[in-house]
This record gives C-alpha cells, structure tokens and sequence, in this order.
C-alpha cells in the first residue's frame, strides 16, 4: 500500500486518533470530548457536524442550517415551519425541502377564516380546505330525521345518531353527558320517589311524618321529621312539601 503523508501527517494532528476505525459508529466513544467527527481512511477526525442537530447546537435555532454531505453546517431557507414567518409575513407557509413554500392553511381555523362557519371544513394533510359534511354539532341540523338527534362526529367529520345533543332529548332524571343519556338524579321531584318519601338534595328519604298528628308527645312535624316541640294537638298542624 503506498505511504501516504497527508493521512500520517492528519493521523498525529488528530486529537481523537486513539485506534483504527471501520465506519463512523466506531468514532462515537473517541470524540466524546469534541462532538461530531467521522472514520476518514480507518482515522476518527473532527467534522462541523454529522447530523443536523449538531448545527442546531452550534448555531442555535433561530436561522436553519442543515449538515451538508461534506459535514459543514449550511445555512438555509427554513428547517421548520416556523423559520417561514420571516418569509411569508402575509401568507400562510408551510417549510417544504428547506423552502418556504405557500399553502392555503396549516390548521383548521385558517379554513373557517376563509369560508366562514357555515359549512364544514377541515386543512387535509395536503394543507388545502376540505369541504366535510360537519366540523360542529349545529352543521348536522339538515341531517336531523323523524326528531332523531344527530351529532358531529370529530373523528371522521360526518353526522352521527347520538342518543341526545341536549339534555331535552333525555327523559326524567336523565342528563346528556358525552352525547349519551344517563341517569344523574334519584328525583328532582317528589313525584319521582315512593309514596312514604320525599325528594330532598336529588335523592329519596323516607318521611317520618307530614302532620304534627303523626308525632308523639312534645314533637311537631318539620320538614317530615318529628322532632321536639310543642304541638297543638288535637288540631295538629300540617307540615307541606
């Protein structure tokens, strides 16, 4: 194999040339100290950077830079879509191959900023508005059919038979949690327990008594409980709910 100098001259220059190396994985653990470097002809050697990482750590992320196939950071364009606010100040951008390039939008609200809430739409992953059957509960009402409620599914953007929208769609003691009707309260009104009980705080007790007649001795009714006090018997008074 014929000498070359410029390798032998690189091989004492280089702080990192401990052992031979075979590919860049081998320089990993010998260039802990210094950061990125490569294998050039079985020599672990310094570079700029081997990924673009390297250049984000060195230069910081307010401006791109890319590491380029000669392991030099190079300035350019954009690397994220945030570097475009800078060339698409009036325009929505998105950074496509290091070019900030024009799209219709990014997010859905760019869609309902340009056509209004009238109708559905949604930014498709191609960044173009696409016209969906609902992207809210209140683009279903022409779905509606024989009083059915119907809602806006978010998952696949069309309308969907839900057992209530609102909590009139339920029945007694019933609220719509989640788009489905579910029992919240043991009673809202007396009506709903049994006829020995009353409805207090949403649930259902027993009552003692409705009339002072009902209590013993010294006890008045109150609030369907005999408690102590003096009642007027025989012309007992009626404790109402």
């Amino acid at each position: 194999m014929k000498f070359d100098v410029n390798v032998f001259l690189l091989f004492l220059t280089s702080a990192t040339a401990y052992e031979p190396c075979y590919n860049n994985n081998d320089c990993t653990s010998q260039c802990r100290s210094i950061g990125s470097c490569i294998c050039n002809e079985r020599i672990c050697v310094e570079v700029e950077c081997t990924k673009n990482e390297h250049c984000s750590m060195r230069y910081g992320d307010k401006n791109g830079f890319i590491c380029n196939e000669s392991h030099h950071c190079q300035m350019v364009q954009c690397t994220n879509n945030l570097h475009c606010r800078v060339f698409c100040q009036d325009e929505i951008c998105i950074c496509a191959e290091n070019k900030c390039r024009e799209v219709e939008c990014t997010r859905n609200h760019h869609c309902v900023e340009r056509y209004g809430e009238e109708e559905g739409y949604i930014c498709n992953k191609s960044h173009q508005c696409e016209r969906v059957e609902c992207t809210k509960n209140h683009h279903c009402i022409g779905c509606r059919y024989e009083s059915l409620p119907f809602a806006c599914d978010k998952k696949s953007n069309r309308c969907v038979e839900v057992d209530c929208v609102r909590n009139e769609h339920c029945r007694e003691k019933e609220r719509c949690i989640y788009k489905k009707c579910k029992v919240m309260f043991e009673c809202e009104k007396h009506s709903h327990c049994k006829d020995d009980e009353i409805c207090r705080g949403n649930r259902c007790y027993k009552r003692e008594c409705y009339s002072n007649f009902l209590c013993g001795d010294n006890e008045i009714c109150k609030n369907h409980k005999c408690i102590p006090g003096k009642s007027k018997k025989p012309g007992s008074s009626y404790s109402y709910y």
